[in-house]
């Protein structure tokens, strides 16, 4: 076992992933992963984020119309952040509409195909506080999870 799979079966056991995980091939490309799979990082799973997606999580994804490795980890801290706060307050789940409100997902012109997000300037309202802005090499290690829909990258939908 390659020092890889070793640092794959330790992510499924700490983060007790259910779904099967596969390594990226030399053909493997976070952009092209192969049919009936998407990109994911460990950065996103110390996020807060699951697999399989929450369906909070995956409408906010699929509002975009991107996949999920196409959101800088920082959007996943803001997801889970509001989310939380929501559920703390004692509402439902927010809808994708309620986190645009507060959030913009805009095109990394640095890291093409990429998207981050930004308050809106105009929102008085900070949800989640002291987020880094950098939250360093978070793409070297990336696998594959099985992914009903396309997961090649898209353009941003919204």
């Amino acid at each position: 076992m390659s020092c890889i799979t070793n640092k794959l079966e330790k992510i499924v056991c700490e983060y007790k992933i259910d779904v099967p995980l596969r390594l990226a091939t030399e053909f493997n490309r976070l952009h092209t992963p192969p049919r009936g799979t998407a990109s994911f990082s460990d950065t996103v799973l110390r996020c807060g984020v699951h697999l399989p997606l929450h369906p909070y999580i995956k409408s906010i994804v699929d509002y975009y119309g991107v996949v999920s490795f196409q959101l800088t980890p920082n959007i996943y801290r803001y997801m889970v952040g509001l989310y939380i706060l929501y559920h703390k307050l004692g509402l439902e789940s927010p809808i994708p509409e309620e986190f645009a409100w507060f959030y913009q997902v805009k095109s990394n012109s640095s890291d093409f195909g990429f998207f981050y997000a930004s308050k809106w300037s105009n929102q008085a309202i900070k949800t989640v506080h002291r987020v880094c802005n950098n939250i360093g090499k978070w793409k070297n290690l990336f696998f594959h999870f099985d992914y009903v829909d396309n997961g090649f990258f898209q353009n941003l939908g919204r």
